[in-house]
């Protein structure tokens, strides 16, 4: 089983450090990696998450070890993901340590960006397909994805040959990303006269799940979904 699931966490475990900050303490590619844990929400009503941060270069390291695992042992020949300054990296390092022993992978990023934004706009004009969401970090804001004509044709020829295509991102929280990047994959498909699409799996280095009242993790089942860590979602003070 390539799902490495933490055990039930509360959040009166996870340790305070210097100026009240607190940490989780976590294991990516049998490294221990502290996380921060932050307050997304107000102090009122807080919410706290597990920080991932693929810049770091422990984190980008051990993230690319855990995703080309994955990679390797589903055979993946295509990634798709959406652009980002954070795991972009972390995702063609992974791609490089598949390459060393002989399998080579491509590569599509899926441009992402505000949608009234100016380089999303201009993008609009040549692109092969869109779609809308509002992915849970944006605050409700609209955003936009885009596959351009170039990679949706290497895409078309992929899902022709019935090639093994998996969506790579860094964190999966409710999954408005990846529903959008299935929402791509599906319009190319069809394009290509496809009538059943093949699901694509799923590969993160972290999914974030919500705690019950007892302080476990809720984790729902998602099929074909590969990760390396699961960390807990936190409502209110514990």
């Amino acid at each position: 089983m390539l799902i490495n699931e933490l055990k039930t966490i509360r959040y009166s475990k996870i340790p305070k450090v210097q100026n009240g900050e607190r940490f989780l303490e976590v294991i990516l590619a049998g490294q221990s990696i502290s996380l921060p844990v932050v307050n997304v929400s107000s102090d009122q009503k807080p919410v706290w998450i597990v920080y991932l941060d693929p810049r770091r270069r422990e984190i980008r390291d051990a993230g690319a070890k855990e995703i080309a695992k994955r990679l390797t042992a589903l055979d993946i020949e295509l990634i798709a993901t959406p652009s980002s300054d954070k795991s972009t990296e972390m995702i063609k390092l992974a791609i490089e340590i598949v390459k060393k022993s002989g399998k080579k992978i491509q590569l599509i990023i899926l441009t992402k960006g505000k949608s009234d934004s100016g380089a999303i706009k201009k993008l609009l004009k040549t692109a092969a397909y869109t779609t809308t969401y509002s992915p849970i970090t944006a605050n409700g804001e609209e955003r936009t994805m885009i596959i351009s004509s170039e990679d949706a044709a290497l895409l078309s020829e992929y899902l022709s040959k019935d090639r093994r295509i998996a969506i790579v991102d860094d964190v999966y929280s409710v999954g408005r990303t990846v529903g959008a990047i299935k929402y791509l994959i599906n319009c190319v498909g069809e394009s290509a006269g496809l009538n059943k699409m093949p699901e694509a799996p799923i590969i993160t280095v972290m999914r974030e799940c919500e705690t019950n009242s007892k302080g476990e993790l809720e984790i729902t089942d998602i099929p074909n979904f590969y990760t390396a860590i699961i960390t807990p979602v936190i409502k209110g003070r514990a």
